[in-house]
């Protein structure tokens, strides 16, 4: 109990800014909304690694051979930002196709591609870094600090 008597006095000697409380509720509340958003799946920071498993769970996997490409370095001169775009060609139900790849990874000679229920409807698999999963955790900050600006919040 002597435990709990020294909590209570050492909380109510702490002066708590209205503000920074009023900050600290919005920072928790869009927290816990986010991850209720998150688990319901209205927000998704998963990779499609996911919707490539299902297609190949169904078998729905087909081989493409680049046909061309070229990189945006050879067009310009800022290397960093460089896209490589490719032409890949496809047959599916006897007929030839063609899908068009563009990223900042160097396009292989055979891509997989894959579809889920149309095979008019094709993707291709590669890992990237979500950006969602930093916002995360960067978005319930940035609005609690403006609600705490909004307040009137000054610190000195």
């Amino acid at each position: 109990m002597d435990n709990f008597k020294q909590f209570q006095e050492l909380f109510s000697s702490i002066n708590f800014d209205p503000v920074i409380t009023v900050g600290i509720i919005v920072i928790i509340a869009i927290f816990i909304i986010e991850c209720v958003l998150l688990n319901n799946g209205y927000i998704n920071t998963r990779s499609s690694k996911k919707r490539v498993e299902k297609a190949q769970k169904l078998n729905h996997i087909i081989k493409a051979k680049r046909i061309s490409y070229w990189d945006d370095y050879k067009t310009s001169d800022d290397r960093l930002n460089s896209y490589y775009h490719a032409k890949y060609e496809y047959t599916i139900n006897n007929k030839n196709k063609k899908y068009r790849y563009l990223s900042k990874k160097h396009p292989p000679l055979i891509l997989n591609l894959y579809y889920l229920h149309n095979p008019n409807r094709v993707f291709h698999y590669e890992e990237k870094t979500s950006v969602f999963a930093i916002l995360f955790y960067i978005i319930p900050i940035a609005l609690g600090i403006i609600v705490m600006k909004l307040l009137g919040f000054n610190p000195q």
